[in-house]
């Protein structure tokens, strides 16, 4: 089994067993509002857009890669890191990752 399938399996495992108490339990602060302002001044009118988030359907940071391995999966599909903080204050100290294509980072 591959590495990245062996991840994948973990993670479903975990969110098998851990998936509804953390839904139940998190909070419904929407902190990441700063972040999600400025993506959608991004787009443009009728927009595709690409959720990579996880968790229950709403804004939640997901660390199982690091920043490398996410500019460089992006990269493989023609997008670039616009910003990316690392355990923001603003954000109740989540990380974020704001990626757009063709975009370079700043």
């Amino acid at each position: 089994m591959s590495d990245l399938a062996a991840l994948a399996r973990r993670t479903r495992d975990v969110y098998a067993r851990s998936g509804l108490r953390y839904d139940e339990e998190r909070s419904r602060t929407l902190f990441e509002r700063p972040w999600l302002d400025r993506f959608l001044a991004l787009l443009p009118d009728r927009p595709t857009v690409l959720d990579a988030g996880c968790g229950a359907g709403e804004p939640v940071y997901h660390a199982s890669l690091s920043p490398t391995d996410y500019e460089r999966r992006l990269g493989e599909l023609g997008m670039r890191v616009v910003r990316f903080v690392a355990e923001d204050p603003a954000c109740d100290h989540a990380s974020v990752l704001l990626a757009r294509k063709g975009a370079a980072r700043s």
